[in-house]
Formats: C-alpha cells, sequence, structure tokens
C-alpha cells in the first residue's frame, strides 16, 4: 500500500499583522488595495510578478471582490438616474442649442450655407448627482455615470470612475419608540414611549399620557 504525505511549503515572508495603520477602507479612493486573509482587512499590496504581497504582513493578497462595490454603487445610481443620464446624453451638459432665426450665409469655398439653430456651451459648472447605497451617500459628476453605460472593457472604466467617486455622507437612523424599564400594570409589558414624550404599552396599545 502506497503512503502519500503531505508535503507543505514555506511561504517566506513577515508574517505578523502590524494592527489598524496598515489597514484601509474598502471605500479609500487613494489607496490600491487588496484583501489579505491573514490581517483580515484591505491592505496596500507589493508587486511580485503575477502575485500581490501585503505590504502589512507579508501574506500573499486575494483578488476576487476588489471592484465589486463599486459595479454594485454604480448600478444604484443607474436605476436612480436613468431619467437624467438619458437626458444628459442627448443634450451633454456644459452645451445646449439655441434656437435662431433661419439665415444664410457663404462660406470660404463660395457654397451658400442656410442656418437654423446654433450650438454653443454655457458657462457653469459639472453637474454632480448623489448615489445612496445602503446607509451611505456618495457623490459623482453625471458625465462619469453615464460613462459606466458605454460599450468598454469594464476594467477599463473602473479605474476611471473609482477615482471621480467620493463619499458626501451616511444615512443616520433613528428609533420612533424608545424601551422604559417601567412595565404595565395590566400585562406586565415594558412600557415605550414616543418621541413626542408619549408613554404606551404595545400590547395593551394604551396611550399613558406624558
Amino acid at each position: 500500500m502506497m503512503k502519500v504525505e503531505e508535503v507543505k511549503t514555506k511561504v517566506s515572508g513577515n508574517k505578523k499583522c502590524r494592527g489598524e495603520a496598515n489597514h484601509f477602507s474598502i471605500h479609500s479612493p487613494k489607496h490600491d488595495i487588496e484583501f489579505c486573509k491573514k490581517c483580515d482587512a484591505y491592505v496596500e499590496e507589493i508587486a511580485n510578478g503575477e502575485k500581490g504581497i501585503c505590504r502589512c504582513c507579508g501574506s500573499q493578497t486575494v483578488k476576487n471582490q476588489k471592484k465589486t462595490w463599486l459595479t454594485r454603487v454604480l448600478k444604484a445610481g443607474i436605476r436612480q438616474h436613468h431619467n437624467v443620464i438619458r437626458d444628459w446624453s442627448s443634450f451633454p451638459e456644459g452645451c445646449r442649442i439655441d434656437e435662431i432665426k433661419p439665415r444664410s450665409f457663404t462660406d470660404m469655398a463660395g457654397k451658400r450655407i442656410r442656418v437654423r439653430e446654433v450650438y454653443s456651451k454655457k458657462p457653469r459648472s459639472s453637474q454632480y448627482v448623489e448615489i445612496k447605497y445602503n446607509e451611505t451617500v456618495y457623490e459623482i459628476q453625471l458625465k462619469y455615470l453615464a460613462l459606466y453605460l458605454e460599450p468598454l472593457i469594464e476594467s477599463e472604466k473602473l479605474a476611471v470612475i473609482g477615482k471621480k467617486l467620493s463619499i458626501k455622507g451616511y444615512r443616520i437612523t433613528y428609533p420612533t419608540t424608545e424601551e422604559m424599564d417601567e412595565r404595565c400594570v395590566t400585562c406586565n409589558c415594558k412600557l415605550k414611549y414616543t418621541l413626542e414624550g408619549q408613554i404606551f404599552c404595545p400590547e395593551c396599545n394604551g396611550n399613558f399620557g406624558r
């Protein structure tokens, strides 16, 4: 009977995680990051041929879900602003068409040309839109959101768009009712109070006033 032995290869490098100072958020726009299983965080990597090495601990990084969050955010933005993107694609921001009285003139070649409208630029800045995804609000110029719909190579589009997407803020929610330590004398259920200060029992549905 043949005995099969397991051969383990030792990976060189510093395997000790240096801590949170070397870890980054997946939304970091200024860092080219990858996921490290050893650190259990997103870190900067050191190029090593086709493989990436974690700058924090020296382990091999994982390249599986690097751009998925960006794709999900952009798809959410397209669903939220599809009408605006359609209008912008027809009449790009920064330009306008002015109708004038029809007139004719002769060009340098002696050809007679009849003009009915003129195409001019608007003196204003580019348009920004907000994308609400999960508990975060992102901001991006509309032209980059429209760029994602163009039939180009996915990785090349994301490389350009990812640098232009920024976090504007976070969605904060708060409960409309809070639980109290006091209990209802009828059903022994903990009482609750609303933001207006009204106290009630969730089981009996009785309002006890202030």
